[in-house]
């Protein structure tokens, strides 16, 4: 709503709850969409209809914007339909994947207490130059608020690179990839953060500005 005020246009927001997505109706649910943005969270539910709509979004060259859970389920589903791996997912969703995509830092597995597990606070955020993170921000590092546990795992980092799905923001202190996007696609972007906290309606926060422009020339080419 901030960016849409920045573009002189109503942006409607159409909630669609993931538990009721699948195969079947997604293009019924989701083809008068110009834009689709899956959510931060926590836990299972629901994260197969996500999945579903990311992968909507992906094949359908739809603007997508995923927000800390929402760009880990991007990561999933890139790995499984993409890259081939079936069975990946995040460890928060099933310990037993063999390809856990998404996991918990080496060194937090031997903290029990979620507090304890949790990124909370400010964090800075390297830009890699010519991406799509870099020319929306206009900036080489950047700091942006975390509340999560869970990470991308580099152990698969290269796989993902050779696909076509890039780590466009990392964290220079620990490596922790902190965005991806797709460079073959008009506009896919993941943040591990959450740029919601620091939007406001005087000064939108550039992803938000950046995706709804996008999503607005998505809507003029399907007219």
């Amino acid at each position: 709503v901030h960016a849409g005020a920045t573009h002189e246009c109503k942006v409607k927001i159409k909630f669609v709850h993931s538990e009721e997505l699948n195969d079947e109706n997604t293009k019924e649910l989701l083809s008068d969409c110009s834009g689709i943005l899956v959510a931060p969270g926590f836990g299972h539910r629901g994260i197969e209809g996500k999945f579903v709509a990311i992968k909507y979004a992906r094949e359908n060259l739809i603007p997508f914007l995923g927000i800390c859970l929402g760009m880990q389920c991007a990561v999933i589903e890139f790995a499984r339909n993409v890259l081939g791996l079936k069975h990946a997912n995040s460890t928060e969703m099933s310990r037993t994947t063999p390809y856990p995509v998404i996991d918990i830092m080496e060194e937090q597995k031997g903290i029990s207490e979620m507090g304890g597990t949790m990124r909370l606070g400010g964090y800075p955020c390297h830009l890699k130059k010519r991406s799509l993170a870099h020319k929306i921000y206009q900036a080489d590092t950047i700091i942006e608020r975390h509340r999560h546990r869970y990470e991308f795992n580099n152990k698969f980092l290269q796989d993902f690179e050779k696909a076509g799905m890039i780590p466009s923001g990392m964290n220079p202190d620990t490596n922790l990839v902190e965005i991806v996007e797709i460079p073959n696609h008009p506009w896919f972007v993941g943040v591990q953060f959450h740029p919601e906290y620091r939007s406001t309606v005087i000064t939108p926060h550039p992803l938000f500005e950046s995706f709804v422009k996008a999503s607005l020339t998505h809507a003029k080419q399907k007219i």
